[in-house]
C-alpha cells in the first residue's frame, strides 16, 4: 500500500512540475479564435490583422500591446524593442462572440524594418475586466 501511495505522489509531483515549467506564451491558442495577417497587406514594416472570435465568450485586446517573434533554429525568439520604452495610444478592442475585426499595425518604430525570415505576431487576450491575460493569439508570416 505504501508503494502505491508513493507512486501516486511521485506521479502527481511530476505532473505538477511539468505544468509549472510551461512557457507563458505557449504555442497553442487553447481553442480560442483565429488571427491571421490579411492577404495582400504584409510589408516589412506592418500589416493588417484579421481576428475572428469563433468562441462563445467575449474578450479584450489592446491595439498596440503585441510582440513580434522570429523563428530561429527551431524556436520562437522575441525580437527586442529598438527603444527603452514603448509609447502608444491606449486603444482596446472588445471582441464579441462571432465578431470579425481587422486593424492595421505598424512596427517600424518599435522593431524597425524586418528582414527576410519567418515571424509571428503575439497578441495578448485579456479577461472582461482587462485585468489579466487569459490567452494569446498568433499570426505567422514570412518575409522573402
Amino acid at each position: 500500500m505504501k508503494k502505491l501511495m508513493m507512486a501516486v505522489i511521485l506521479l502527481s509531483c511530476v505532473f505538477l512540475l511539468g505544468a509549472c515549467a510551461s512557457n507563458d506564451k505557449a504555442d497553442t491558442n487553447a481553442g480560442l479564435n483565429g488571427m491571421k495577417v490579411k492577404e495582400g497587406s504584409l510589408s516589412n514594416v506592418g500589416c493588417t490583422l484579421v481576428i475572428d472570435n469563433n468562441e462563445e465568450q467575449d474578450f479584450w485586446m489592446a491595439h498596440n500591446d503585441y510582440e513580434i517573434q522570429q523563428y530561429i533554429d527551431g524556436e520562437w525568439e522575441d525580437i527586442p524593442f529598438l527603444l527603452d520604452g514603448r509609447e502608444c495610444l491606449a486603444i482596446a478592442y472588445y471582441v464579441m462572440p462571432g465578431e470579425h475585426r481587422e486593424y492595421e499595425i505598424g512596427w517600424e518604430y518599435e522593431y524597425g524594418v524586418l528582414e527576410s525570415g519567418k515571424y509571428r505576431i503575439v497578441e495578448k487576450v485579456y479577461d472582461r475586466g482587462y485585468e489579466k491575460i487569459v490567452d494569446y493569439l498568433y499570426a505567422e508570416f514570412s518575409l522573402l
